[in-house]
């Protein structure tokens, strides 16, 4: 019985040293320079951060060894939950990836150069489809910051695919986007006409609820910020295509507009 206790005295030494930060065997000293006589050899503050990190290493090695030690055997494996052992830091949960099982707004061109038409008249919006089904729209509808309502037919959207929302089949003479493209021509202005210094769209379901929504400019109606207004001839587009935080971020400008794409 002893024997036993006189075996047990300097392991607990060993330990309270450890946990101390008193000095044993392979932990670095750390020594004060004379005033008169520094270390030139290298910058003050770099000799500090040198002489930390080896007292710190050194002291994290030797007790990391009496850890492993003392885990191994049945007799201490109790004290390691409160020693120098400590508790391993959780993984971090990965950030969860953003809902877009849903339709969204793609681009908008809402200030038309001479170059592609004529305002309101050739105005035009995208949606793109990133589910993994096919999407009958029948009783959608896009909305306007005033609330004026286009309905969008009976047009299916197939997965992965673009529709254009345009006035009439004019716009079509002014872009080459792909022959897939779904294009859906509400016979009038697109909502009371978009405005140039400002305004939101809302693409709603059959049942009236809001899938997706964008503001621009002076507008705060869906964002606030809202997404920064873009000269004539430009369009704002959705980057990268199936980001949905419901912010400005999700959107940048267009110099060229690419309907379809």
């Amino acid at each position: 019985m002893r024997k036993t206790k006189l075996f047990f005295v300097p392991l607990v030494l060993a330990a309270l040293f450890v946990w101390t930060g008193v000095p044993t065997t392979g932990q670095a000293v750390e020594r004060s320079e004379r005033p008169d006589r520094p270390d030139r050899s290298a910058p003050a503050a770099a000799q500090e951060e040198i002489t930390l990190h080896t007292t710190n290493h050194s002291s994290k090695k030797f007790g990391g060894a009496l850890c492993n030690v003392f885990s191994s055997h049945p007799f201490f494996m109790w004290l390691t939950p409160f020693s120098w052992c400590g508790t391993p830091e959780p993984e971090p949960e990965p950030e969860p990836e953003p809902d877009v099982d849903h339709l969204l707004i793609t681009e908008v061109y809402y200030d038309v150069d001479d170059a592609h038409g004529t305002e309101t008249a050739n105005e035009w919006v995208e949606i793109y489809n990133s589910t993994g089904a096919d999407i009958d729209l029948t009783g959608w509808t896009i909305e306007d910051a005033n609330g004026s309502a286009d309905s969008l037919g009976t047009s299916t959207i197939p997965t992965g695919g673009f529709a254009i929302i345009a006035e009439d089949d004019t716009t079509a003479t002014f872009w080459a986007w792909p022959a897939e493209t779904v294009v859906i021509l509400v016979g009038a202005t697109i909502g009371n006409a978009l405005g140039n210094a400002g305004d939101a769209l809302y693409l709603k379901n059959s049942l009236e609820e809001i899938v997706d929504s964008v503001s621009w400019d002076s507008s705060t109606a869906a964002f606030d910020p809202s997404v920064p207004g873009v000269p004539e001839g430009s369009s704002i587009a959705r980057d990268p295509l199936t980001t949905d935080t419901n912010t400005a971020a999700d959107w940048i400008e267009l110099e060229t507009p690419n309907p379809g794409e």
